[in-house]
């Protein structure tokens, strides 16, 4: 196979995201995938958390009400990144941050070589040792960490450098309307969910619907009725969101 670009749009509080990261590590350390680059783009689950963040407790009541629990963690995620390696540590998660810091970071590494190591020592910042990474001090750390020069980290991260950029690509990501966080896009345009176990839909950045080439039985692909509602509920909870005084849009 000849050299192939993967551009991975993701956020790094994403579970399936990292689970589906470690999967393509597997994939790429094989012959047959061993001149390809990938870049790490920007997609935001909650842009409109405050630059701070929130306490991930109070957000999870406010978005799931009683049903919520602080270190409530899906046991499908739980044993899916086991299998990937990780060992996913909900308890620790105080904060839920606001990523844009943490993607303009990706933005900085591109191109250095360490980019897709940074990646991992995010996902494992906030996962595995429950770090806020929309706090400065721990993405100087990471970079340091991810053989980068923190100190021109800090320095970019000082600028607006990056703002426009991974603002941009948030939207580029929303109006191709793929409707799952974990989309990599191939060099070819086209582009389907990451690595994992349990597939959702996907669409194209062409408009065409893509499903994964295997789907489990017992998840048969959505109707159109079925995606139409889940985008329903997905619009009411960020109305629901924006609402609040803490949580501008």
């Amino acid at each position: 196979m000849g050299h192939m670009r993967i551009e991975i749009y993701s956020d790094v509080v994403c579970p399936w995201c990292y689970i589906g990261k470690r999967r393509l590590d597997a994939a790429l350390r094989t012959e047959a995938l061993a001149d390809v680059e990938v870049v790490w783009r920007p997609h935001q689950l909650h842009p409109n958390l405050p630059p701070d963040g929130v306490d991930r407790e109070d957000y999870l009541q406010r978005r799931y009400g009683g049903a919520a629990e602080r270190a409530r963690a899906p046991r499908r995620i739980v044993a899916e990144g086991a299998d990937a390696g990780i060992g996913f540590n909900f308890h620790a998660m105080r904060r839920l941050p606001n990523t844009l810091a943490a993607h303009r970071l990706l933005h900085f590494a591109e191109g250095t070589g360490r980019q897709h190591a940074l990646a991992e020592t995010l996902f494992r910042f906030v996962f595995c040792d429950g770090r806020d990474v929309g706090d400065l001090d721990t993405l100087r750390e990471a970079a340091h960490e991810a053989g980068l020069d923190a100190q021109a980290a800090e320095a970019w991260l000082a600028t607006d450098e990056g703002i426009a950029m991974s603002v941009n690509s948030n939207a580029r990501g929303s109006s191709a309307a793929w409707r799952v966080c974990r989309a990599i896009s191939w060099a070819a345009g086209s582009c389907c969910p990451a690595p994992r176990a349990q597939t959702r839909w996907c669409s194209s950045s062409s408009g065409r619907g893509r499903s994964s080439p295997r789907r489990p039985k017992r998840r048969p692909r959505p109707t159109a009725d079925t995606l139409r509602k889940a985008s329903r509920r997905s619009t009411r909870v960020a109305s629901m969101v924006r609402g609040r005084a803490d949580y501008p849009p």
